[in-house]
């Protein structure tokens, strides 16, 4: 079955599975608070429903914070720099625990506010890739965290279960990536795949070109509704090849507004009919409901933006 007939299905299934629900728990299951400001942490009744994802404008670097059921995770941290803004969205959530917390892989511009985040939240589980880097920010993390009971280590692919979320977070299989120093790094970074309902988003660290058609070779299916472009966007011809593999309708390109290449490859993507957002215009906000996925720059999303996308009212 190829990947269009299968979204064909995805859309049609859950819909009559939508249709059950609403008659088992009533005709408005969801209600909005009076504000329904989605920035400004209302909607609390919506938002527990829904996998929200906050591709957070931290620079030329990656930070994603995800809410679901009353409950934060973080996949990497940005730079040393990044702090501020990214506790500034924890606090947003008013949430005071981190569920879970993935590290794809060890550059600064990932790792770079991770050791700040654990030593001032209680994060739960703590995933990490399970190789010895020698970035500079590597060490000092290790020291703190590496023989800590909560950090798991991984060698082998595992599936996490969160709340209604199954994250298969899939690790690189080849130990050549390693012998690469300049790209080993890069290689080696988790990839993960958040399931919800039949919502597929999928993160991609900082996979080049040669883990990506490993990827592709493997033949996992990681067809998706969302992406996150590996690499900040700085490889358009890769960024194609996997769009091209996992069909996703949106796409989200975390960097900053002095990375040139990621505007040709976010004009590559829209021309490929792929909506695509960057960080470096503002946070983007990922709203996926179990049947439905949108993407908007967080500075739209204020007032109804949630009841309108999803009809709740």
């Amino acid at each position: 079955m190829n990947n269009k007939a299968k979204k064909l299905i995805y859309n049609i299934i859950p819909i009559a599975i939508l249709l059950v629900v609403l008659i088992i728990v009533g005709a408005s299951p969801i209600k909005s608070n009076e504000s329904g400001d989605f920035n400004n942490g209302g909607a609390a009744e919506i938002t527990d429903r829904l996998l929200i994802v906050r591709n957070l404008n931290v620079g030329d670097a990656d930070s994603a914070l995800i809410q679901h059921n009353d409950e934060i995770g973080i996949i990497d941290t940005g730079l040393e720099d990044s702090y501020d803004e990214i506790v500034e969205k924890i606090e947003q959530t008013g949430v005071k625990d981190i569920s879970f917390m993935i590290l794809t892989h060890y550059d600064k511009d990932h790792i770079g506010s991770a050791l700040r985040i654990v030593k001032n939240y209680n994060v739960e589980t703590i995933f990490i890739p399970n190789y010895v880097s020698k970035k500079k920010l590597y060490a000092p993390l290790m020291d703190y965290i590496g023989d800590l009971p909560n950090v798991q280590k991984l060698s082998e692919n595992t599936t996490y279960k969160w709340n209604d979320v199954n994250i298969e977070i899939i690790v690189a299989q080849d130990d050549s990536y390693l012998e690469d120093e300049k790209n080993a790094d890069n290689n080696e970074s988790l990839v993960c795949l958040m399931s919800y309902g039949v919502n597929r988003l999928l993160f991609t660290g900082d996979i080049e070109k040669d883990r990506i058609e490993d990827l592709i070779d493997s033949g996992i299916n990681l067809s998706c509704d969302w992406i996150k472009i590996p690499h900040h966007g700085k490889d358009r011809k890769q960024a194609l090849d996997l769009v091209a593999y996992t069909t996703p309708e949106y796409a989200v390109i975390s960097t900053s507004a002095e990375v040139t290449e990621a505007v040709d490859t976010a004009n590559a993507l829209t021309n490929a009919g792929v909506k695509t957002y960057g960080t470096a215009n503002g946070e983007v906000i990922t709203v996926a409901n179990g049947i439905t996925v949108s993407s908007e720059y967080a500075d739209l999303c204020e007032d109804n933006y949630i009841n309108e996308r999803y009809d709740l009212e």
